[in-house]
């Protein structure tokens, strides 16, 4: 939906120095497990299955098995991004979903459950958990389970117990049978109080007895956490009062957005609630040139919108822009303000 502008749903880099010294993820970095911001709090540490190649890269799993022994920059991937864990969950964070976001929302969605987290959406809930992959490289089709290799077993099995050292966490959680009984083949005696595993949050083994029934009971057993910023609502009175003191104009909702050198804003209405603001957009015009800027309520994402790309612009694109920066950094201290 959106390019995220806030580095609150950034993952943490405090444990970066370690984790890439694990020799793996020197030839693979962008398998770097995801640190959500309320980790070191929480301490719950979650393992997926695996990555997944697109389709159209069937003819590079061919060279997949020197996949540990070479970089990643030695494949000729289209699509890395398919694989970067801090890539996958970021834009599951800011917007950009799909069916296979049920991976992050349930167990997300669980832990509101258990935990009580009304004002807590279920971007915010995942950054209490750190997350990666169990099995280190990607599945060869999408949407397919990874056909393992013992190599791919012994590989994971030597590369959690160095990732807990470093995490240490209070809980680690397989959201994979398959992940868990391959960890348990390898590593023989496993610390139950510890490590612990559900079925696959997309998988219909989800509404069954171990899947989000027995998740929702393992976060039940754990210490609730309060120091989540609480995604709350905002009204309409607030807005309108923070968004009057603006230099900008304000339009209706199907009036003219855009006239050379002014800059309007129009504000939307929560349709489950009249009285809350759901989102505020501000509209800017320069000569040929058009952009949109944004403000989600519920998700604390702000967006940038260039008219003739049809795309999002990220910090290095917006600063190319004088006029555009200035309104931006103007936005921002006014969404400090709601």
């Amino acid at each position: 939906m959106a390019i995220i502008l806030d580095k609150e749903w950034d993952s943490l880099t405090g444990f970066d120095n370690q984790l890439s010294a694990i020799p793996h993820y020197q030839l693979h970095p962008e398998m770097l497990p995801f640190i959500g911001q309320h980790y070191p709090e929480t301490r719950i540490l979650l393992l997926g299955e695996s990555h997944y190649l697109s389709n159209e890269e069937s003819e590079v799993t061919k060279q997949m098995r020197d996949w540990y022994k070479r970089s990643t920059q030695d494949f000729s991937f289209k699509w890395p991004s398919n694989f970067d864990t801090r890539g996958v969950v970021h834009n599951y964070l800011t917007g950009w979903r799909s069916k296979a976001s049920t991976m992050f929302s349930n167990p997300a969605k669980a832990l509101i459950e258990a935990w009580g987290l009304t004002e807590v959406n279920d971007g915010e809930a995942f950054t209490a958990f750190a997350f990666f992959n169990y099995f280190q490289r990607p599945a060869a089709y999408s949407g397919s389970s990874i056909s393992l290799t013992i190599e791919d077993e012994e590989q994971a099995a030597s590369i959690l117990p160095q990732v807990i050292k470093i995490l240490k966490p209070n809980k680690v959680i397989f959201l994979s049978k398959k992940a868990f009984d391959s960890y348990c083949r390898q590593a023989g005696d496993v610390d139950s109080g510890l490590i612990d595993y559900v079925y696959h949050p997309t998988s219909s083994y989800w509404n069954v007895e171990d899947g989000g029934k027995k998740l929702l009971g393992l976060f039940s057993s754990m210490r609730r956490y309060d120091g989540f910023s609480l995604n709350g609502s905002l009204t309409l009175e607030k807005a309108n009062q923070v968004m009057s003191s603006s230099p900008y104009r304000f339009i209706q909702k199907r009036q003219r957005r855009f006239y050379d050198g002014t800059v309007t804003y129009r504000i939307y209405m929560d349709s489950n609630n009249p009285a809350n603001v759901s989102e505020i957009a501000w509209y800017y015009a320069d000569g040929n040139k058009r952009f949109g800027m944004g403000y989600v309520v519920r998700s604390k994402i702000m967006w940038v919108w260039d008219y003739d790309t049809k795309w999002y612009m990220d910090e290095k694109a917006i600063k190319n822009h004088s006029r555009l920066m200035e309104l931006h950094q103007n936005v921002r201290r006014m969404i400090s303000l709601l």
